[in-house]
């Protein structure tokens, strides 16, 4: 008997985690977090935060409890819950919950709320024009990252990069152009310079390695 009750509190969990969707949202933009299982008449429903904050209680024949009415929007008509002007502080898990003769959960999200990314300035400096050499450089406007690479011929590789904790680097060739991206889930940056002349004899590709 503890065996079956240990295996069915499994397989509810590993139900939980499948059923959780992640979503990454700029920090003061909105989100829509909708519902789209259906949810009988007679239900209680319920929106949490982080399993223990009530954001909204709506039992039938009854106008729903919303706790903070200046930051979510609830739509009674599909119980789908608007979170305005999000902050950092809104990172969490976010559940519907529907209570019934059971207490089943309806829609779950991880909210991740990130800033966008600084914009970013690329320097390209020559070594060997004979080969195709030069070293690129990536900086964010702020300087709070950056990237080296050196580029030798067809082959180019990562010097030093600061800590990237949220956001990546990404420095490529396309035609005629070095490019660098800087992005995270929300937002990039792009900055862009010719390298055409950096080469007298340009090999047919070159590419650089993303960091």
């Amino acid at each position: 008997m503890a065996a079956v009750v240990l295996l069915l509190l499994l397989l509810a969990l590993v139900d939980s985690i499948e059923g959780s969707e992640r979503q990454f949202v700029k920090s003061g933009s909105n989100l829509l977090l909708e519902v789209t299982a259906k949810i009988g008449n007679d239900d209680i429903f319920f929106w949490k935060f982080n399993n223990s904050d009530n954001l909204v209680r709506f039992s039938p024949g009854s106008e729903p409890k919303i706790k903070y009415t200046e930051k979510t929007d609830f739509f009674k008509q599909n119980y789908s819950l608007l979170l305005r002007n999000v902050k950092h502080r809104d990172t969490g898990n976010y559940k519907a919950q529907a209570n019934g003769d059971t207490e089943k959960t309806v829609a779950e999200y991880t909210v991740i709320v990130q800033d966008p990314v600084s914009p970013v300035n690329l320097t390209v400096t020559p070594i060997n024009s004979s080969f195709c050499n030069f070293t690129v450089v990536c900086i964010t406007v702020d300087s709070q990252i950056s990237g080296t690479f050196q580029c030798e011929n067809k082959t180019c590789h990562l010097l030093n990069q600061t800590d990237l904790k949220d956001s990546s680097l990404n420095v490529y060739v396309k035609e005629s152009s070095i490019f660098c991206n800087h992005s995270n889930q929300v937002s990039w940056e792009q900055d862009e310079k010719p390298f055409h002349s950096l080469c007298k004899n340009l090999p047919d590709s070159l590419f650089l390695i993303s960091s």
